[in-house]
């Protein structure tokens, strides 16, 4: 003898079976949409930051810079008398990141003067070195600042009679610049400004502090992209 379930049980058992599909389906809807998020989420960081990432890290390990230079004198090293001289610096620069970096520098300055009827010539030599700080402005300039060390070689002699000397100061530098981005490995440098201290004899044969400013313009070479 079989027993027939009755409509009531059958019509529970439907409506259970269709809230079940009903829960699974939203379920369902709801875990695509998680899903679709997640790629959403992904692509934009992918789309975003990682382009940031590979711009930060656009950077030449290695630069040399080759240039011009005028450097303003004080009076205290040159009898009291100011005077502009000329000359040519080299640069060699590691660069640890795209802001971090170590440079070296040397630079050549020449200058004649006329002392009592005699014309004296002068050469000095610096020697610095220092951390260096970068800072990309745009797409083709980028920002840089320096604090140097180091010291000067002051050579002089006299024209026309058996006499010269030199004098030795400690010297520091401050100052920074602009590169003008035109290839990928080379660049104009304009202007660059220091500030230099000089520590050493001055003309009243006391060692003393003399502040000088220095223009520069020239070309660097970008190595190791």
């Amino acid at each position: 003898m079989s027993v027939l379930p009755s409509k009531k049980l059958v019509f529970s058992i439907r409506s259970f079976a269709k809230s079940k599909k009903k829960e699974y389906r939203e379920t369902g809807r709801k875990k695509n949409l998680i899903r679709k998020i997640s790629v959403l989420s992904l692509a934009a960081f992918l789309l975003t930051v990682v382009p940031l990432l590979a711009q930060e890290e656009d950077y030449a390990p290695f630069e040399i810079f080759v240039g011009y230079n005028v450097l303003h004198l004080v009076g205290a090293r040159r009898a009291g008398i100011d005077v502009n001289v000329n000359g040519w610096s080299v640069e060699f620069a590691h660069n640890i990141n795209s802001t971090y970096g170590i440079k070296a520098e040397v630079s050549g300055y020449y200058h004649s003067r006329d002392v009592s009827g005699f014309t004296v010539k002068d050469s000095i030599h610096s020697f610095m070195a220092g951390p260096k700080f970068s800072t990309q402005l745009s797409e083709r300039a980028k920002l840089f600042e320096h604090a140097l060390v180091g010291f000067v070689k002051d050579s002089w002699s006299v024209r026309d009679a058996a006499f010269s000397d030199y004098d030795n100061y400690f010297t520091t530098g401050l100052g920074g610049g602009i590169d003008w981005k035109i290839t990928d490995n080379f660049a104009i440098r304009a202007p660059q400004f220091d500030y230099l201290l000089f520590y050493g004899n001055s003309s009243t044969g006391n060692s003393s502090w003399t502040s000088n400013i220095r223009v520069s313009t020239g070309i660097v070479f970008q190595l190791g992209k």
